[in-house]
């Protein structure tokens, strides 16, 4: 067995290959599994630094403990005991010139909270009023898929939605509301409306919900949101590798083609080295996988929408310096603000693990603007505008000691209107053309840790299934040729 990608999904599909008891899979008895990574180093964009003590995050800085297959995980791992949980969660958008403070009680950016829903001047009275029509519109029934924002803007108007959820969402899922799809990023706001009819009585009912689940136990609520680990989020990805038996993981090892030899496959690594493999397991981006499989344009359009890149920009400062002047945890930066900065995060106040006492760690999410790497400013020059922009937004000179820049050049996929019908599209071709071969990853189902996991023990269970179906060894025996 090949898994092609040494990523999230990768691992955690290697995890579950080698445990089938924890995948809740058949036997995997005598199993073999190689883990290809093209990178240096397995976890993809997930990648702990060290500079001047900080824990400096690469990429991801946090997860939710969500999904029974990243529980499992965690457990495996021994890392249930180094969980870190955030100081506060108050966040604030910068609008008009101005620090507003995003208000308390929302769910996805959904008001579920009366007064400070009220309170907020990030949305008008009459924004305010318009939201309320969302209590008496019987919605027209969906027979497709639409825009997040065309869903919600039909629901609770123009104001509510450009002032609370698309600030929130937009940095989320690294897209635009307005072409992302509501069926692929956001069934959430379906499902309450459902069961509610309401988005705002639904999102009071799903508040409710958390907050009763986790009430009687403190730790539990603790953890319910987002979290990370107390020597950095690549503490994870490390685990996962120690779980593996030892070789299990190549880096340096660029797949450049899957050849089908008869009922089994060749896997072409850059180098001239040749693996054969029983079922192959795809945990790459979508246009890399097409290009492996030699599928062109057959692949739809999941393979010819590249995935976004994400610059990060971390500062060090004295916290005598800045920490007077830093409202809550960090800030949203909406496009019409002229920033280049998406999101700011003050990660030494928002965690306690990241930074020694007197040093500050502003954590700036650079907006994407799809200029390829050729044509992308040198990192000085983006970490100089990071700055600049942080002085606009607090109104204060910023004088950082050090700067670390970091790129994820295969970064988060904005998931278009019709993603979910292009996902059944491309796996229905593989699955006719490259039996056993199992795509899965960001590209698909989901950009966060907890999704990606997910999909890695799904397509280990379905490798897994495929391998023990009758009739397998009797095809090896009538494999003929490798053909293309």
């Amino acid at each position: 067995m090949v898994v092609v990608g040494g990523g999230a999904t990768g691992l955690a599909a290697a995890f579950y290959l080698q445990h089938p008891d924890a995948a809740a899979s058949g036997r995997a008895d005598g199993l073999r599994v190689t883990v290809l990574e093209a990178a240096a180093h397995p976890g993809g964009s997930v990648q702990t630094l060290e500079r001047r003590g900080c824990v400096i995050e690469a990429g991801p800085d946090s997860l939710l403990l969500r999904g029974e297959a990243l529980r499992s995980l965690v457990r495996a791992t021994d890392l249930a005991g180094r969980i870190v949980a955030p100081r506060s969660l108050s966040t604030y958008v910068y609008r008009s010139g101005k620090l507003h403070r995003f208000p308390a009680g929302t769910v996805l950016g959904v008001p579920a909270r009366v007064l400070p829903f009220l309170r907020t001047r990030l949305v008008s009275p009459a924004g305010k009023l318009r939201a309320l029509w969302d209590f008496l519109r019987r919605d027209v029934q969906m027979t497709g898929d639409e825009a997040v924002g065309t869903f919600l803007r039909r629901r609770l108007g123009d104001a509510v939605v450009d002032g609370l959820v698309a600030p929130l969402l937009e940095e989320i899922h690294n897209g635009d509301i307005d072409r992302m799809s509501l069926l692929a990023t956001s069934p959430f706001f379906l499902k309450v409306r459902g069961a509610h009819r309401s988005l705002l009585f639904g999102a009071r009912a799903t508040l409710a919900a958390r907050l009763g689940a986790g009430g009687a136990d403190e730790d539990a609520t603790r953890r319910a949101g987002p979290v990370s680990f107390a020597a950095g989020m690549q503490s994870l990805i490390e685990g996962i590798v120690a779980q593996l038996p030892s070789g299990t993981v190549h880096t340096h090892a660029a797949v450049q083609a899957i050849t089908r030899c008869g009922d089994q496959y060749q896997v072409t690594v850059a180098g001239g080295a040749a693996i054969h493999a029983d079922a192959v397991i795809l945990a790459v981006p979508a246009p890399g996988a097409r290009a492996i499989l030699g599928l062109a344009e057959d692949f739809g359009p999941l393979g010819q929408a590249s995935p976004r890149h994400t610059t990060l920009v971390t500062l060090g400062l004295r916290t005598d310096e800045i920490d007077p002047w830093l409202p809550g945890t960090g800030v949203l930066v909406p496009p019409t603000s002229g920033c280049t900065l998406s999101a700011c995060s003050w990660s030494h106040l928002k965690w306690p693990h990241v930074a020694p006492p007197g040093q500050a760690l502003l954590r700036c999410y650079v907006r994407d603007t799809d200029e390829g790497p050729t044509l992308r400013p040198p990192d000085d020059v983006i970490a100089e505008r990071a700055r600049q922009d942080l002085e606009r937004i607090l109104g204060i000179r910023v004088n950082p000691e050090f700067h670390v820049v970091t790129h994820c050049a295969r970064g988060i996929s904005s998931y278009a209107v019709g993603h979910l019908a292009d996902v059944r599209q491309a796996r229905s071709l593989v699955a006719a053309r490259y039996p056993r071969v199992v795509l899965a990853g960001a590209s698909y189902a989901g950009v966060a840790i907890p999704d990606c996991v997910e999909q890695g023990r799904t397509a280990a269970r379905q490798a897994i299934a495929e391998l023990e179906s009758p009739g397998l060894a009797a095809r090896h025996a009538a494999a003929g040729a490798c053909v293309a």
